[in-house]
């Protein structure tokens, strides 16, 4: 076998501009240990959400698998997503469009599924009280947005420390998997199962979220020093 000779680079032929704007970086790490600060703050919003709202009154009627352990499905599957955004944002390592495509779709599945097992284990509805609806709208929409948009904005800010040659797709991962996560926990303190409710709001929550992830991808991909200048 033959020996390979290690040599010293020359730069000499070098632009000084490119040689001034050398610099040592740190490797990034694997996706799923970027992850780990995501799944933090995601702990730590779903222990928040508990201790303010407590836990849904048909706890019992549901059972353990049905409340947490779809909770745990959902949260998990939104924490898949947020791996796929930060691969993506690598280049080389960048899932085809087809394949996020897929990951959304599955995601789509994962919840309609949790939707109609939680419904058949226990029917409920929104109180026909006067202004029960709107509340419960309210309420059911705005909050996971607002328990998932600090979960976003982590993964975003993981995502810029790569570089995201395809923001739109990368965007639309983390923002729906910040949605699983923050819904995940909601889902834990609100007891109406009917699909209507659950979809209108809860649902229409993961797809703000993933609808800001993919605005915010773009614009951050304008803003940032160092991303990528053409955009796909």
């Amino acid at each position: 076998m033959r020996a390979i000779e290690m040599t010293t680079p020359d730069f000499a032929g070098l632009d000084p501009r490119i040689l001034d704007d050398l610099r040592p970086v740190r490797p990034l790490a694997r996706p799923w240990k970027r992850s780990l600060a995501v799944t933090a703050l995601g702990l730590l919003a779903a222990l928040t959400v508990t201790a303010r709202f407590g836990v849904r009154p048909d706890a019992v009627a549901l059972g353990p698998a049905m409340l947490w352990g779809l909770s745990v499905v959902q949260a998990a599957y939104g924490l898949v997503l947020i791996v796929a955004a930060l691969r993506t944002a690598i280049p080389g390592r960048a899932f085809a469009a087809r394949t996020g495509g897929a990951l959304l779709a599955i995601g789509l599945l994962i919840v309609l599924a949790i939707t109609y097992l939680t419904w058949l284990t226990h029917p409920s509805h929104v109180p026909a009280t006067s202004g029960a609806a709107a509340a419960y709208f309210r309420i059911c929409l705005r909050t996971p947005v607002l328990v998932g948009l600090p979960l976003l904005t982590l993964t975003l800010f993981l995502v810029f420390r790569a570089y995201p040659t395809r923001p739109g797709l990368t965007g639309a991962l983390a923002g729906f998997g910040a949605g699983l996560l923050a819904d995940g926990s909601w889902r834990t303190y609100c007891e109406v199962t009917d699909p209507a409710h659950v979809l209108t709001t809860h649902f229409a929550s993961v797809a703000l979220l993933t609808l800001a992830g993919i605005v915010l991808a773009q614009v951050f991909s304008r803003v940032v020093p160092g991303a990528p200048a053409r955009r796909r």
